[in-house]
């Protein structure tokens, strides 16, 4: 039975999934809902379970969304920390700024710090690439969807939840799975007014504006950002010389062969009375 009024129609914003994480997370210090928080350790691949004796929950820490201090018994601590974002992307090297300060703070090895990445949607490639190198897992929004339905009737909460982030994830693949050359308008209405369609959109509609030709735009420096809440995405865009253009055809470039700035440029997809239009603007 859907559970109505549902709160998280009205909290949508990135600090009500924090505080979900946590939510599970310290779930562990009560033994009648610490399954709930096992249950999450185990899909995240968190070792040593059994061995946990309490775990400390903490938000905004070294500006880290989550820390979760986990202590066992007999040896030395570990940390969960984890990047939690719905509509931005990694930026400043923050991963491994935050992997390092936490370290710093607690006095730990990197290796007992367990990095955990999350958003809803298919993660770009920068921030694929930031993750590898901060050594940071990304936990799959559909895996997690289906570890909150499997939890949900253990907990009201977690099942009001459950309920929002079902259509959350839904309309993620049906983004995913949409092929942009056949798709209707009605179709295209809906995605545009998603933040997460209108960024799958832009991949989309720069690859037609350099399809068969000697250009292309470095999908490794692609990313969203929140600018005046609407989101856009940045691009380099790489042009013919001679040196580059085998490679340009072969898709080989390497980040060395990327101009550093005099190239780049933020599009987005903006809508105004008349109706969507495209805006570029380069820096």
């Amino acid at each position: 039975m859907k559970i109505e009024p549902n709160i998280f129609e009205y909290a949508t914003k990135e600090l009500t999934q924090d505080a979900i994480f946590c939510y599970i997370l310290d779930c562990f210090n009560y033994p009648h809902k610490r399954i709930i928080a096992k249950d999450f350790l185990k899909l995240i691949e968190f070792d040593e379970i059994d061995r946990i004796t309490e775990m400390s929950i903490k938000r905004q820490e070294d500006h880290s969304d989550i820390k979760a201090y986990i202590s066992f018994e007999h040896r030395n601590p570990k940390i969960i920390l984890i990047e939690d974002k719905i509509f931005t992307s990694t930026h400043d090297n923050q991963l491994e700024r935050y992997k390092n300060d936490t370290a710093n703070r607690h006095k730990l090895n990197k290796e007992d710090i367990t990095g955990i990445f999350f958003k809803i949607g298919k993660p770009t490639i920068r921030e694929i690439t930031d993750c590898e190198k901060a050594n940071f897992k990304i936990l799959d929004y559909i895996k997690f969807a289906e570890y909150i339905k499997s939890i949900s009737e253990k907990d009201d909460l977690l099942k009001m939840f459950s309920e929002f982030f079902d259509n959350r994830v839904s309309l993620c693949r049906k983004i995913d799975d949409l092929n942009f050359d056949y798709i209707d308008d009605l179709t295209l209405i809906e995605i545009l007014n998603d933040r997460y369609g209108l960024r799958k959109f832009t991949e989309w509609l720069l690859k037609q504006v350099f399809k068969d030709t000697k250009n292309e735009y470095n999908i490794k420096k692609q990313y969203d950002v929140n600018n005046y809440g609407r989101p856009c995405t940045q691009y380099t865009f790489i042009f013919n010389n001679d040196r580059n253009i085998e490679k340009i055809e072969n898709w080989e470039l390497s980040v060395k062969d990327f101009p550093t700035s005099e190239c780049n440029c933020f599009f987005r997809i903006d809508k105004n009375k008349n109706g969507w239009y495209i805006s570029i603007r380069r820096y």
